[in-house]
């Protein structure tokens, strides 16, 4: 599950805080966890939410600062690429990029069609050309 946070925070220490944010989620949960069907699943689910929370929170930390120079430049381009997606694509992106579903798989979860992951796929691929652009110009 830590490699999961690593996987999408690209940070040491941000994948941490997700890693411990989404287990105090599960103590929390309490035994209403015993209940969950798929708990793997569920676990997963709280290292997204938590992975991308602590990016978001990066990202609103470093915006505050005075002094720039203190914060990650990758950490921050990781932070800006997420923070730019809406929720359904950033559900899209970690199911065909962490978890590596098929579209139909990722349709057959979210209960969209097929037809609009491909869409979503061809926006997040965008976004990351347009990203890989920005980073070799800037």
């Amino acid at each position: 599950m830590f490699r999961r946070c690593r996987l999408i925070t690209r940070d040491y220490q941000l994948a941490e805080i997700a890693f411990e944010s989404s287990f105090i989620k599960a103590i929390e949960f309490g035994s209403n966890f015993r209940r969950v069907q798929s708990k793997l699943r569920w676990l997963y689910d709280q290292c997204d939410k938590e992975s991308l929370r602590a990016l978001a929170k990066y990202l609103e930390l470093s915006s505050e600062a005075s002094d720039h120079d203190n914060h990650d430049k990758n950490t921050l381009s990781v932070a800006s690429f997420w923070s730019e997606l809406s929720s359904g694509d950033q559900l899209i992106a970690i199911r065909k990029y962490v978890d590596g579903f098929s579209s139909e798989k990722i349709s057959e979860l979210t209960g969209l069609s097929v037809r609009s992951i491909g869409y979503a796929e061809r926006r997040l691929s965008d976004k990351v050309d347009m990203s890989m652009e920005a980073a070799d110009y800037g």
